[in-house]
């Protein structure tokens, strides 16, 4: 099993520490940071080139973190760790690329099979929101499906199927970089951020954590 890279945020020392404690049950795992200062924690993202960054928020208005360690560690997987699950909340996070919500009291065993699927590009929800979820981003969704042009709607399959640029780009005979202007496209009709939240759209309901 592979060594997973884990940069940890905890809006207070509790909640750092049980996560951090959940975390390193499952083998083959390094903390590399584990903070409840968040200009900290960026730092710490911006430094360790982490796989997966696991931020616990407190109130709604926090979401707004997400982006920004986001921007401090691109292609790191995001994990979002919520005292109060609501759809609009998952929803929101969704929005802004992360790759799971999980309950605060997740227990430690589901929080190593969320990192499993979030290492390897998947998509976690829990099942009681899974739907309301996808219901939302799909509500905001089809006010901009129809504007999709015929390579948007094929690429947006793509993504659904868990194909990553590289490999869009060689079945279609594209750059890379056109790939890219494609899907900024698609999220901006479709009222998203992330290939994320454009996958949970289009993955069937069966495929989902």
């Amino acid at each position: 099993m592979a060594t997973l890279r884990i940069a940890v945020f905890g809006h207070r020392r509790r909640m750092l520490d049980g996560i951090t404690d959940a975390i390193r049950r499952r083998k083959g795992v390094h903390v590399v940071g584990a903070e409840t200062s968040p200009s900290r924690f960026l730092q710490v993202l911006k430094t360790t080139d982490p796989q997966i960054a696991i931020l616990s928020l407190h109130r709604q208005s926090d979401i707004q973190f997400v982006k920004r360690a986001r921007v401090a560690a691109p292609d790191a997987r995001l994990i979002v760790v919520v005292e109060y699950l609501s759809t609009a909340h998952v929803v929101s996070v969704l929005r802004l690329g992360a790759r799971a919500v999980l309950p605060a009291d997740v227990a430690p065993a589901l929080m190593a099979r969320c990192l499993d699927v979030a290492s390897t590009g998947g998509l976690w929800l829990e099942r009681r929101l899974a739907s309301d979820v996808v219901r939302r981003l799909l509500k905001t969704a089809m006010r901009g499906a129809e504007s999709l042009t015929p390579r948007e709607q094929m690429i947006t399959g793509m993504v659904g199927n868990g194909l990553r640029n590289k490999e869009i780009a060689n079945r279609l005979g594209i750059s890379e970089g056109t790939v890219k202007v494609h899907l900024h496209s698609i999220f901006h009709k479709l009222g998203i951020q992330s290939r994320v939240a454009l996958a949970a759209l289009v993955r069937p309901a069966g495929e989902r954590a």
